[in-house]
């Protein structure tokens, strides 16, 4: 038992099947071979807009290239001078450290030497008074010695 013939392929639209005699433009896929002489322009004009766009993009590729390439440079650059200033500021850091060391001894130098003044102040005002009480008692001997004598 044979069955019937092919079965058409089912279409969405109404339109019959477009049928192939070989004078169409079209192929039996609907669509142009891609040699066909009415594409040439086509693809000549498609050809030049993908070249033009490949031009333009090589451009904006090299100019952001140099653009990076630039701001590496610039970003080594930078960052040798912040190496720079890391030891500078390394080094300022050591002096003043060392300033205010210094700054302590002679405070402390100087909290000696006020405690030693106030010190020597103190024992000079009571060699003065005993000094002075001195005198006074001298001043009575010689006045006792000068009535008797």
């Amino acid at each position: 038992m044979s069955g019937p013939g092919p079965v058409p392929e089912a279409r969405d639209d109404a339109r019959p099947p477009v049928e192939d005699d070989g004078d169409s433009v079209a192929g039996s896929s609907g669509m142009m071979h891609p040699d066909h002489p009415l594409l040439a322009r086509a693809q000549e004009a498609l050809k030049k807009q993908l070249q033009d766009s490949q031009l333009r993009l090589q451009g904006e590729l090299r100019e952001k290239t140099k653009l990076l390439s630039d701001a590496k440079a610039k970003r080594e650059k930078v960052g040798v001078e912040l190496f720079g200033f890391q030891q500078q500021l390394a080094k300022l850091q050591m002096e003043l450290e060392r300033a205010h060391e210094r700054h302590s001894q002679t405070a402390a130098h100087k909290e000696q030497a006020a405690a030693r003044l106030k010190s020597l102040k103190t024992d000079h005002a009571t060699e003065l008074k005993l000094t002075k009480d001195e005198r006074v008692r001298a001043d009575k001997f010689q006045e006792e010695l000068d009535r008797y004598g």
